[in-house]
């Protein structure tokens, strides 16, 4: 239940500060925060070296609140071509 409280939070609050004022683009941010906060936050918990079941919650509402500036920003960077992997045009060679 603080799992999904956490969430919830984390997208209202990403809903509330939001500096979009459309409605479909702000439903978009609170799906990829969704996806974000329920696909990343294990991986995200391994890849820092923190122990998951203490960290959890935080990690999953941080998620939520970020993940559709993390989406976007992963789109802009796969847009122009300059991705951190990979060769040219982020293919690797």
């Amino acid at each position: 239940m603080k799992l999904v409280g956490s969430i919830g939070l984390g997208l209202l609050l990403a809903w509330l500060f939001s500096p979009d004022r459309d409605r479909r683009m702000r439903i978009a941010y609170l799906t990829a925060g969704l996806f974000f906060a329920t696909f990343g936050t294990g991986p995200l918990a391994d890849w820092a070296g923190l122990e998951f079941t203490i960290w959890q919650n935080l990690l999953a509402g941080l998620l939520a609140m970020t993940g559709g500036r993390l989406a976007r920003r992963v789109l802009l960077l796969a847009d122009s071509g300059n991705l951190p992997f990979g060769g040219k045009n982020g293919r690797s060679s």
